[in-house]
């Protein structure tokens, strides 16, 4: 009985859902250990418009450490990924039922 719930933990955890899921938390802790988030918060509470806004998120992005940078684009890529997968596994699920 041990074994068929090794094999069935196993099979939950190589899912590559799962997998992506856990690289994506893994980054996400790295992103919120190495940025200071009430700071950030703090000075785009101070812009006036969307524009201001995305001006200071892109010089804040373009002057930050490289390693934050990758953070943030490894991020991106994956939460890009899931989604991706996520509308793929809808859509096929959607057709699979009748």
């Amino acid at each position: 009985m041990r074994r068929i719930y090794l094999i069935w933990l196993l099979r939950k955890l190589t899912n590559p859902l799962a997998i992506r899921l856990a690289i994506l938390s893994a980054v996400g802790l790295q992103l919120y250990l190495q940025l200071s988030v009430t700071h950030i918060a703090s000075n785009v509470s101070r812009l006036d418009s969307w524009w201001s806004a995305s001006g200071y998120a892109w010089g804040a992005f373009m002057q930050t450490e490289n390693s934050v940078r990758l953070f943030c684009l490894s991020a991106l890529v994956l939460a890009g990924w899931l989604a991706w997968d996520s509308v793929r596994l809808f859509r096929q699920r959607a057709s699979d039922t009748p």
